[in-house]
């Protein structure tokens, strides 16, 4: 591939032939080549390629993008980056006369301008979501967790066979194709209690004795009896997690996090609460659940997200909760939609198990994207430097954020 010329950044090299190509410059045979290859990388590469000859969906997608993701310095840096000297005269409003450099730009955006973007829709996609590029992926096992038993005992999951964990009273915990089950035996053992634990990189599924379903995020752990007794089924989060929980009117799921309660009779729902996130926000997408903060509480429904803090005696209702963001991790990616850049180091902190460090104490600006999280970090360090705010540097474990 010739794109030395170009560093490391493959897809401002695929970008410029984009460009090139539009603007009518025929290709070398081994940049034909290369271009070939990113329009077999996936379905989507071609789609983004016809997209980006009709410019009336360019300019649209461009403007949107810009709105919500204040992509206008990333722009200028990939005019820059092209070597369009037309590029300091770009406005938004008035933007036909470039329109084949404007596909260029848009062409590298979708790859750098703050994450991965795909258009969101146009008239023959309507309703398409965000899709996204496949990149070079991380062959890693990320379905890992520790098991801590009644006794103190620990279980390390993802070097456990499958079979018999172990025996908790008349409870059998049991380990099936990467996830945990327990199944109640015959007896009134006195209730016990297990936590199970992700570590950073780390995500897990278990079958909780209800036949509840709970995925685990990274770094999150979930404590909860091993035989559920009384009028109702509690547990303990800290972290993340993702729950369906069956239904059982006379039983009500209670998730306990802090000072948070989030009460359910049978529903399907996420629940972040890190405790290093200034909010606890439960989101909601089957069902209905009656979140507590000890002081107030508040009935969502599905679509919407209840947000407390420690710092307010209120539940909060987000109407306009992104769904989709909340459970992208649910679905193997990172989501960011107007984040700042401190947020989505935690997140990235936690995923890839690394330590940041921040160069300057005020770090401006919010990004926005969609990003697969089974990238390596070294190929998610190159996308976060495409919006040019900030450099990154990754010392062993840990990622320095410079200005």
């Amino acid at each position: 591939m010739k794109s030395k010329k170009y560093g490391s950044d493959y897809y401002i090299y695929i970008g410029h032939l984009i460009y090139r190509e539009f603007e009518g410059d025929k290709l070398s045979p081994n940049e034909q080549e290369d271009l070939l290859d990113w329009f077999r990388e996936s379905e989507d590469s071609l789609v983004l390629y016809n997209e980006l000859k009709n410019r009336k969906h360019v300019i649209e997608n461009l403007n949107e993008l810009n709105a919500q993701y204040n992509t206008e310095k990333a722009i200028h840096q990939v005019f820059a980056a092209l070597g369009i000297n037309d590029g300091n005269k770009f406005r938004y409003r008035n933007r036909f006369r470039f329109q084949k450099a404007i596909a260029a730009a848009a062409a590298i955006l979708i790859f750098i301008g703050g994450g991965i973007f795909l258009f969101r829709q146009s008239s023959h996609n309507a309703g398409k979501q965000e899709a996204l590029l496949n990149s070079s992926k991380e062959i890693t096992n990320h379905n890992k967790a520790i098991l801590t038993l009644a006794n103190g005992s620990k279980v390390i999951l993802d070097s456990a066979k499958n079979g018999q964990v172990s025996k908790q009273g008349n409870a059998t915990i049991i380990k099936q194709n990467g996830n945990l089950l327990y199944h109640k035996g015959v007896g009134d053992d006195p209730v016990v209690y297990n936590t199970l634990t992700t570590p950073k990189g780390g995500q897990f599924h278990i079958v909780l004795p209800d036949g509840s379903n709970v995925w685990l995020n990274a770094a999150s752990s979930i404590t909860y009896p091993t035989v559920f007794k009384g009028n109702e089924r509690r547990i303990r989060l800290t972290g993340e997690a993702y729950f369906e929980v069956t239904h059982n009117r006379l039983r009500p799921f209670i998730v306990s996090s802090g000072s948070t309660a989030i009460k359910v009779l049978g529903t399907k729902f996420n629940v972040m609460a890190y405790s290093d996130e200034a909010q606890r926000r439960t989101t909601l997408v089957e069902g209905r659940v009656d979140v507590s903060n000890g002081i107030s509480h508040q009935i969502i429904r599905p679509g919407q997200q209840a947000i407390t803090s420690n710092r307010s005696p209120s539940v909060i209702i987000d109407d306009k909760a992104d769904i989709e963001e909340a459970l992208a991790w649910r679905e193997g990616f990172f989501k960011f939609k107007n984040t700042d850049i401190k947020t989505i180091m935690r997140e990235v902190s936690r995923w890839y198990d690394i330590d940041v460090e921040y160069t300057a104490p005020n770090l401006p600006d919010h990004f926005g994207g969609r990003i697969d999280r089974k990238i390596k970090i070294e190929d998610l360090i190159k996308l976060l430097e495409g919006n040019g705010i900030y450099h990154y540097r990754l010392v062993g474990r840990k990622l320095y954020v410079l200005l």
